[in-house]
């Protein structure tokens, strides 16, 4: 464990490690290898992160790999990975003057012999919500950072005085029944079915390279299932769009985004968006078209994509059920 000024091309899990520099691969340790492409996108500025592995698994516990600091790590890169019999936890972050952004950990196994792809730091990153009653118990989570593959990033100021702030509030039937952190657990009087609104909040006065601010509001119905662990039917707008390696957009170019709406029990009756180019002081509505597909397209004009700023969108959509989500990320997309 400990850190290093080189990028490793192969990760490998040893009981024992020779304290010869020289470690040569065998022929039948190469047949155990995974290749692993990496491709790395700038957050809004140049690529300098940290990332390495750590062998993953029953009675291990924190980081047990060397990993590279601070380095400049290039666009792509394939790594070859001990697949058999090895289950993996990569990590991967950024961290300058103090601000953070972190994946979420995540198991996987890779496969003897199989080639896979990963891309790390796409943006536009969106906020979503995901909950589960359980007879008269709630559990909600919030995600402030989801990228367009579904990959959570968590952003972090370790400042003094820390400049990131989030609130919650979760109304009952329009009680407020919660009103901190982005996880929820509570539990009821009663188990009936219930209308909910849930509210999310992050500023962070600009400090990070690309998001950091966004406020989300759900409104859904929950319980009367009984004791059965369900899943609860929230809406929730994943954003995508075709930006440079640094995650920008084009200044003075129009810009086309997808808004893939996602938890539509019923289909969707409503989706509507706009765009602003001023941290969200004022909005112009677009419109939206739906591809074959089901994802919604729309698009920012010449007009909100100037130089050195953002484009913000918001996004709400109301199923036929009458669950909506209102989603907003005033400095969503970085323009260059």
């Amino acid at each position: 464990m400990g850190d290093t000024d080189t990028l490793y091309d192969v990760a490998y899990a040893q009981d024992k490690v020779s304290g010869d520099a020289e470690r040569k691969v065998t022929r039948g340790e190469i047949r155990k290898l995974a290749k692993v492409r990496m491709t790395y996108k700038g957050m809004n500025e140049k690529l300098r992160y940290q990332e390495g592995a750590t062998v993953y698994g029953t009675g291990l516990s924190g980081l047990n790999t060397t990993s590279p600091s601070y380095l400049t790590v290039p666009k792509e890169r394939t790594e070859y990975i001990q697949a058999e019999g090895t289950t993996w936890m990569p990590f991967t972050y950024r961290h300058l003057s103090g601000v953070e952004m972190d994946y979420a950990p995540r198991v996987i196994t890779y496969k003897p012999g199989r080639s896979t792809k990963e891309t790390w730091f796409t943006g536009p990153f969106s906020v979503a919500a995901k909950g589960q009653p359980t007879g008269a118990r709630l559990q909600l989570r919030i995600d402030d950072n989801v990228d367009p593959k579904g990959l959570v990033g968590e952003y972090a100021d370790v400042n003094f005085p820390m400049r990131l702030t989030g609130t919650t509030q979760l109304h009952r039937d329009g009680v407020l029944v919660a009103d901190r952190g982005s996880t929820i657990d509570k539990n009821f009087e009663d188990a009936e079915k219930a209308s909910y609104e849930l509210k999310r909040t992050c500023a962070s006065a600009g400090i990070f390279p690309m998001g950091g601010e966004a406020t989300a509001k759900w409104r859904f119905t929950a319980g009367g299932t009984g004791d059965t662990p369900t899943s609860v039917k929230l809406l929730n707008v994943a954003f995508d769009a075709p930006l440079n390696d640094l995650n920008q957009a084009r200044a003075g170019r129009s810009l086309t985004m997808t808004a893939d709406v996602s938890g539509a029990v019923g289909g969707l009756r409503d989706v509507r968006a706009w765009v602003t180019s001023d941290l969200g002081a004022t909005w112009q509505q677009v419109s939206v078209h739906r591809d074959d597909d089901g994802e919604h397209r729309f698009t920012a004009p010449p007009s909100a994509l100037k130089s050195g700023g953002f484009v913000g969108v918001r996004v709400t959509a109301t199923n036929r059920r009458g669950n909506t989500v209102d989603s907003t990320l005033p400095r969503a997309v970085p323009v260059g």
